[in-house]
Parts: structure tokens; C-alpha cells; sequence
């Protein structure tokens, strides 16, 4: 048993390029440019059927086991989820995040690091409170907090055990207990799964242009891939020649996201509109 629970473990450490710092760093700089995306359309994307994190525990997920490689020891993977709960409260008007300058050698270095504050404190009575919300803003430091520090702080899987007991509560899928008493999380209905996989497709290789919620996912996805060793978010989805012809495309869809910002000074606006709304 106990070799089993090793080989398990190893088995799933051996799929991150990079180290925790830099994916905190790499993370950090992709949570700011899809928050700061034109094409991040906050009213648009909660109308989507599925929210950010339960759209990517589906799509990193075995449907037939109920695993998810890496939960525990992948900080890529984790960092993936942290990223997408984040944008979820965003769109939730809960945080905003923005840039913070920084400064060495009296001024002669001079840098932007992201950071994130919690601009509405109330509960949101959903998963997102146990899965971050509620560490985040129970925090002594609710404005301005480093944003790498955060996913650097949340390198546990544990984010992804409240988004899956979530989607077992509406019925997608079923808890089980697995392999040293990490719960599995098989799935019984497969059609959220599988009308993301359809867009996916239809943007990826029919050419159809993705709505608000698609573009950050796929910018989420592409990124979340190119830190692992191999695709565990899109690629299993498609078949080899497929993908072959859906990476460019998806790369294509991440660049436009990432590179078209709305001025920062916009989201600063908003966020005092938020404080102010909640004093």
C-alpha cells in the first residue's frame, strides 16, 4: 500500500516544467492580462452555463475514474484552478486585480507586480467562498495583495475538491473514495463535459468565433499546457491529427486575449465604484 501511494504520487509530479516560483509569476501575469482583457465581458461570461473553475476541473478531469493527475503535486495545474476561481469572483464584482509598482536602487529598477484586492467582502453563498473566498477575504491584507504570493500560498488541490463536491451536488458528478483516501470524482452526466468539448471544436477547428467565456477559458487552457510536460487540459480531448490542427488556432485565441488590454486606469475606476458601493 504504502508503495502504492509513492508510485501515485511520483507518477503525478513529473508533469510541471517549471518551478513553484516562476508558475507563480507566470500565473500571476496571466490572471492580470485576461482580467484586463477587452475580451473579458464579465455579464457575457455569466450567462455561460458553467462557471471558469467548473469548466476546467471538467475538462482536466478522467470522466470514467474520476481523477484529476496532479491535484496535489502539479503546481501548474493548481495555479490553472486558482487562476480560474479568481476570475470567477471578478466576475462576481467580489475582487479586482491591478498593478502595483515597484521600485529598487532608489528608483533606477523600476517594475509592475500584480496584485489583487477583495473590493466586496460579502459571502457569495457558493463554493467559491470554501474553494478561496473566504481565506482571501478574512485576510489582513484584503487590498493590494501580491498575486504570486497568493497562488504560491495555494499549491494544496484543495480549491478543486470544493469545485468537484459542487458539481457532484448538482448531479455531473459522484464522490468516491480512491487510492490512499484521495476522493475520485467519476462523472454521471457527461453533457456539461461534452458541450465544452463541442465548442472547443467548433472554435479550434470549424472556425466559428468564440464568444467572451470560450476566449479566457481557451487562453486559461493553452497557458495551463504550456507549463506541463503534456497537454492534460486540451489535447485528451481531440484526436492526434486534430490537435495537430487545433494548437495553432489555440494559440492564436490565447495572444488575442492576453495582448488587448482595456486601460488599467478603467479597472481602477471600477474599483473604488465597488468600495464605494459597499461602505
Amino acid at each position: 500500500f504504502f508503495f502504492a501511494c509513492c508510485g501515485y504520487v511520483m507518477a503525478n509530479s513529473l508533469v510541471c516544467v517549471a518551478a513553484p516560483a516562476e508558475i507563480g509569476q507566470s500565473f500571476a501575469a496571466l490572471t492580470t492580462d485576461i482580467f484586463h482583457s477587452a475580451h473579458f465581458d464579465k455579464n457575457h461570461i455569466l450567462r455561460a452555463h458553467v462557471s471558469f473553475s467548473q469548466a476546467y476541473c471538467l475538462l482536466w478531469q478522467d470522466p470514467d475514474t474520476g481523477d484529476l493527475d496532479g491535484r496535489r503535486s502539479c503546481g501548474a495545474l493548481q495555479a490553472g484552478l486558482i487562476c480560474a476561481i479568481l476570475l470567477d469572483l471578478a466576475c462576481l464584482d467580489r475582487v479586482v486585480i491591478t498593478s502595483q509598482e515597484k521600485q529598487m536602487l532608489g528608483g533606477l529598477m523600476k517594475w509592475k507586480a500584480p496584485s489583487v484586492s477583495v473590493v466586496d467582502p460579502t459571502p457569495t453563498s457558493s463554493y467559491l467562498d470554501e474553494a478561496l473566498f473566504t481565506k482571501l477575504a478574512g485576510s489582513k491584507k484584503r487590498t493590494g495583495r501580491s498575486l504570486e504570493s497568493l497562488f504560491m500560498d495555494n499549491f494544496d488541490g484543495r480549491a478543486a475538491k470544493h469545485v468537484l463536491l459542487e458539481l457532484a451536488q448538482q448531479g455531473i458528478v459522484r464522490v468516491e473514495r480512491g487510492l490512499c483516501g484521495m476522493k475520485k470524482f467519476p462523472t454521471i452526466d457527461r453533457t456539461p463535459e461534452a458541450e465544452l468539448k463541442a465548442s472547443l471544436r467548433e472554435v479550434l477547428l470549424d472556425d466559428v468565433e468564440p464568444d467572451s467565456f470560450m476566449m479566457c477559458l481557451i487562453a486559461l487552457l493553452e497557458h495551463t499546457d504550456a507549463n506541463l510536460f503534456s497537454s492534460r487540459l486540451t489535447k485528451p480531448h481531440f484526436e492526434p491529427a486534430d490537435y495537430a490542427n487545433a494548437k495553432p488556432v489555440l494559440q492564436k485565441i490565447a495572444q488575442r486575449v492576453r495582448s488587448c488590454w482595456v486601460e488599467e486606469e478603467e479597472c481602477e475606476m471600477v474599483s473604488l465604484a465597488a468600495q464605494d458601493a459597499n461602505m
